[in-house]
């Protein structure tokens, strides 16, 4: 298995990736490319893209929890490949206090 962090609220001094309050990670898994949640904005996509990760390879995202600081990017994830599987509860993009 292979993890790569795409958005988390730390940057890595000299690296020059973006942070947010957010979280998405970039996970391969045999045949299993996955998205785990896609963070604030639009954030993931800029990093995955300094770090040479290719999400055209992502053929599952898995969101955690349906709060915007998970779920947020998919909007721009979907805007650029919308064939992915979508991992959720049912009640995740519920409306929430």
């Amino acid at each position: 298995m292979k993890l790569r962090v795409l958005v988390d609220n730390n940057t890595i001094i000299d690296e020059y990736y973006l942070g947010e309050p957010g979280v998405s990670y970039y996970i391969e898994d045999g045949s299993d490319i996955i998205l785990f949640d896609t963070g604030y904005s639009s954030v993931f996509l800029e990093n995955a893209s300094r770090m040479n990760v290719d999400l055209n390879k992502v053929n599952k995202i898995v969101i955690s929890h349906g709060h915007n600081d998970h779920t947020g990017g998919l909007k721009y994830f979907f805007n650029k490949k919308s064939n992915t599987e979508l991992i959720a509860h049912p009640d995740c993009f519920n409306y929430k206090r």
